[in-house]
């Protein structure tokens, strides 16, 4: 048996976290931090249905985190982000409805300070990338496969009136999703999810992962402004 003097539980501090729709959500999905030598970055929405995204960054001093710094980057959303000791390396993303466009940028929490290392639209990796695999043979039923595993499929409470279809082709080609969300009545929300990964391969069924990010997604509101809608749809 353990002994009563040992801890089976303890409370975890995540009130560096109330940024986020959920006060457990930077805990619980770690695409939502980076973590240096001595300090961890976070990112996110204050509340549902805010649409500026908020980076911060907190010091570990062993008694509690400590906030450093605090940077609003208005409609951009931090895709991806690693750390090493006080800098952080974010691939941020503009709305597509806005003319935004993806960038890596550099982040340092001493100087406060944020540096552009690229727009990612200019980097040319044709001439770095394996070859493309040969296209597959079943690709039209796998298509097919797809666009009937998503169509109909209400992949948060959130959403309703969920319909797919195939656009494009292999390997670039994607399913498209047009559906509803009850925080924006009125409009339909349009995402596209890949059924090939860079080198042209199926992806692995059935897509649990993608399933969990749309759900994500719809939890938060992390869609474009309403405002920024084409004929009644929203790119998201």
């Amino acid at each position: 048996m353990r002994p009563d003097h040992i801890a089976t539980t303890w409370a975890k501090d995540t009130s560096y976290s109330q940024d986020y729709a959920d006060p457990t959500y930077n805990e619980a999905h770690l695409r939502k931090r980076a973590v240096g030598h001595g300090v961890r970055w976070h990112w996110g929405r204050r509340a549902r249905g805010e649409k500026h995204t908020i980076v911060r960054a907190y010091a570990d001093t062993g008694t509690g985190p400590e906030l450093l710094w605090a940077n609003d980057i208005g409609d951009r959303r931090v895709m991806l982000g690693a750390a090493e000791h006080h800098r952080a390396w974010l691939l941020t993303r503009g709305s597509t409805r806005s003319g935004g466009r993806t960038r890596l940028e550099v982040w340092d929490a001493d100087a406060q300070s944020v540096s552009t290392v690229s727009a990612i639209d200019d980097i040319d990796i044709s001439a770095h990338r394996w070859p493309l695999r040969p296209r597959p043979v079943d690709h039209d039923s796998y298509a097919q496969w797809c666009v009937t595993f998503f169509d109909g499929t209400r992949f948060a409470d959130q959403v309703s009136d969920v319909h797919a279809e195939f656009v494009g082709d292999w390997p670039d080609g994607v399913v498209e999703l047009t559906y509803r969300h009850i925080a924006y009545p009125g409009l339909f929300i349009r995402s596209r999810v890949g059924i090939y990964d860079a080198l042209g391969r199926k992806r692995q069924e059935p897509f649990d992962w993608i399933l969990t990010a749309l759900l994500e997604q719809a939890g938060t509101h992390a869609y474009p402004s309403a405002s920024l809608a084409v004929d009644g749809v929203l790119y998201g």
